[in-house]
């Protein structure tokens, strides 16, 4: 059973048309972890990213404020065949990406180079989204996370910070897919330019 809840529309949303499904399907392959890192007051948000039938499925693996890098790593091995896919981190707290690869997590810090935000937006955009109905916080943040505003009420061009954690954390993960090279450099379409030697 799939469903779309979308009760009321928040102003400046950012993402839409995901979907709610019961579980997990069989046959579905796991492909990344997503981790945005936290403490107090803003919580950490761990999911689990898997590919099935052209869709990709959020599942929310741990969510909540002084969690240890330790309960980190144990929550995320608890996910069938964590080991052979890679932990795609924020790239703010490199000693706790160095901690998870302690634990044998296969963590990477995800590309934040300038236009990283806007690249992570448009690619998880871009692709059809289910959401596990366990997964609770993910999908409040799903329905919340919106454009700022300026005190006039006009577009800002950036997230709010508010219900990031969980929509940063599926971000990573989905854009790491895709080469974020691709969107900051993209393909030469015109002819190319060679240089020549003027003094010869």
């Amino acid at each position: 059973m799939i469903e779309g809840l979308s009760p009321e529309e928040v102003r400046g949303k950012i993402y839409s048309g995901w979907q709610i499904v019961d579980s997990i399907p069989q046959g579905a392959s796991l492909i990344k972890f997503g981790l945005d890192w936290g403490w107090y007051p803003d919580p950490v948000a761990a999911i689990s990213l898997w590919y099935y039938n052209g869709s990709y499925i959020v599942d929310e693996v741990i969510y909540g404020t002084n969690i240890e890098d330790q309960i980190l790593a144990d929550a995320i091995k608890k996910v069938s065949g964590w080991q052979n896919v890679s932990t795609i981190c924020g790239a703010d707290e490199p000693k706790s990406i160095e901690t998870l690869r302690k634990f044998k997590i296969r963590a990477e810090a995800t590309d934040n180079r300038k236009g990283s935000v806007d690249y992570r937006i448009k690619t998880t955009s871009s692709k059809k989204i289910m959401v596990t109905r366990r997964s609770t916080n993910v999908w409040q943040g799903y329905e919340n996370y919106a454009w700022a505003e300026d005190k006039d009420g006009n577009p800002r061009g950036v997230p709010n910070h508010a219900f990031s954690d969980t929509m940063d954390a599926v971000s990573y993960a989905v854009a790491s897919i895709n080469p974020m090279r691709d969107y900051i450099n993209p393909p030469v379409t015109g002819p190319i330019k060679i240089r020549t030697n003027v003094a010869l």
